[in-house]
């Protein structure tokens, strides 16, 4: 069977007009809220974030990715929201050689992320992110060091990937929260 059969050509039609028929939409383009009246940019709701900052090395990395995919041009001057997100980092250790010394392990950093209107702190949206990675344990205990905070640099980026496609999912769909009283 061939492209140019009509047989084809109407199954790709239908197609076409069912996907067109079907609500979907892009994400980062204007859309309408669920007022169904007021267009809503979603990349300009995700830079009006501002991102709590982290004190240990691996929140450091999620911050300064989550601030470089949502607010490209730095930490908003009028915030609609604030984003906390607290992280909890454990190991496994795999492939045990004979004397009992671990030679994989793997990193499971688990994120909680808390959306909160800045005006009022009511909280929107909260919800979990994990991110698995293994690094190699070597003798060199250097490289193995060097191993693990590569594995947490790349889960920090898996992370901040997650966590910015939920944001955009939700505030693609949810009324736009009231500007920011001046001085909150």
């Amino acid at each position: 069977m061939s492209w140019s059969s009509g047989g084809c050509r109407g199954a790709l039609l239908v197609a076409l007009l069912a996907l067109a028929g079907c609500g979907f939409h892009p994400l980062y383009g204007d859309t309408t809220g669920a007022t169904g009246a007021v267009p809503i940019n979603v990349q300009q709701q995700l830079e009006s974030i501002h991102i709590l900052p982290s004190q240990d090395r691996v929140g450091q990395q999620l911050y300064n990715n989550l601030r470089d995919m949502l607010n490209p041009r730095g930490v908003p001057a009028k915030p609609k929201y604030f984003l906390a997100v607290q992280l909890v980092e454990t190991q496994q250790q795999l492939l045990l050689e004979q004397d009992q010394a671990a030679t994989r392990t793997y990193l499971l950093i688990t994120a909680n992320y808390h959306l909160r209107v800045a005006d009022g702190q009511a909280e929107v949206l909260s919800g979990t992110v994990r991110s698995r990675t293994g690094f190699n344990l070597l003798t060199n205990e250097y490289a193995s060091l060097v191993a693990k905070r590569n594995a947490e640099e790349r889960s920090a980026g898996e992370l901040a990937d997650g966590i910015r496609e939920r944001l955009a999912l939700y505030l693609a769909q949810a009324p736009v929260p009231p500007p920011a009283k001046p001085g909150s």
